[in-house]
């Protein structure tokens, strides 16, 4: 009886209710974390949600798996946060644990399975985190960091005086070298092998503007008139694309009516170019126990990298909006590295327009394009289809 009560005590206070009387195996579950653990621990058996014979482990025990981890990141706000009735109750953010799970990553494909879980769960208890973790410093960090170089300190941040996020002191200066630090960490660097296919796009107005490489590589320093995600106005880069549909769509302004007509060129690698690889994130789960540093690291990346590649409209804005990411590259392109050998020649990125794809700049003007790159002088140009035609 006393081992009984005991049990219940632990439920009330984990804000669970016992479960069904069900097994599960690891197939209804996406996150690696979760289906490891229930591979690892789980015993031969029947799953009462595929009715296959698997490895599985009782509803209760997945229950108990999740909401420890639930017990890591966030505590009950009682415990520490300030409760006025008269204002609705706790000061602050306070969640239930449905939802704290999903934005922990939590993914279910069997619904059966979804339901006997949100039903386990007591939603009336309150969670909420006391502290600021390690994702939410670096994070703030960036927020920091873009707004003191978009807005305050554009030429000499390194030297100003240190800006207060997530609880620390940090110069600009700091937050490059520990973003550079992580990225070398997580060996997010790869090489582009001699032969790679770059496909570049240009848009232009007349039809047979574009007919030679010089035409559609890295323009002159006199037309690099624009700013660009990695580079200001003035810095001559190579941007392209690993397939058409990436380059094309990276490229065209279709509220730009005078310029018509686009044109696709080819080109290749003459060598091997080394690049920092920003779409090579590890795998990470708030549910993987020994690895939550990890987890911490990969999800400000995952956050960092949304804000990195996201759409950004040219409406004279982009002189301010792409000031953080052109200082990135150059901390890339000439700090990171410097102390090997080896340098830094462009960056992988995620597409802005073509989700799911990978584009790249790599740092070479006009005329270092055009030693370095093998030219395809099938070119295929065609018009715009607009949509007032």
């Amino acid at each position: 009886m006393g081992g009984a009560k005991n049990e219940e005590m632990r439920r009330m206070e984990k804000g669970i209710f016992k479960a069904a009387a069900k097994n599960v195996c690891s197939s209804h579950i996406d996150d690696y974390a979760i289906r490891r653990f229930i591979i690892k621990t789980g015993d031969r058996g029947k799953c009462d949600y595929c009715e296959k014979y698997r490895n599985v482990i009782t509803l209760d025990a997945l229950i108990d798996f999740l909401t420890d981890s639930l017990e890591y990141f966030y505590t009950d706000p009682a415990n520490f946060m300030f409760h006025d009735s008269k204002e609705g109750g706790y000061q602050g953010d306070v969640s239930d644990a449905w939802d704290l799970l999903d934005g922990m990553g939590l993914r279910i494909k069997e619904n059966q399975l979804n339901d006997d879980i949100f039903n386990s769960l007591d939603l009336s208890n309150g969670w909420a985190k006391e502290y600021g973790n390690l994702k939410d410093y670096r994070y703030e960090n960036w927020l920091s960091f873009k707004n003191t170089v978009q807005h305050k300190s554009r030429f000499m941040f390194s030297v100003k005086q240190n800006f207060k996020f997530g609880g620390r002191n940090i110069t600009a200066k700091q937050f490059l070298n520990e973003l550079g630090a992580e990225i070398k960490r997580r060996k997010m660097m790869k090489v582009i092998p001699a032969g790679t296919k770059l496909f570049r796009c240009r848009q232009h107005k007349i039809k047979n503007e574009v007919t030679e490489a010089e035409h559609i590589c890295a323009p002159e320093e006199q037309y690099a008139i624009y700013p660009n995600r990695m580079s200001p106005s003035g810095i001559s880069m190579f941007y392209a694309g690993f397939n058409i549909k990436t380059a094309s769509m990276e490229t065209l302004d279709r509220s730009d009516s005078t310029k018509k007509y686009y044109t696709i060129a080819e080109f290749s690698t003459k060598k091997e170019f080394n690049v920092i690889d920003l779409t090579s994130l590890p795998r990470s789960s708030a549910f993987d126990k020994d690895n939550r540093d990890l987890y911490y690291i990969v999800s400000f990346l995952e956050e960092f990298l949304d804000d990195f590649a996201k759409p950004i409209d040219r409406d004279g804005r982009e002189h301010t909006e792409y000031v953080p990411t052109q200082i990135i590259t150059e901390y890339f392109r000439y700090e990171f590295n410097k102390k090997s050998q080896i340098s830094i020649d462009g960056i992988v990125y995620p597409s802005s327009k073509d989700h799911g794809q990978e584009a790249c700049v790599l740092f070479m003007d006009h005329y270092e394009s055009l030693r370095a790159l093998k030219f395809n002088p099938l070119l295929t140009t065609k018009k715009i289809k607009f949509a007032i035609e």
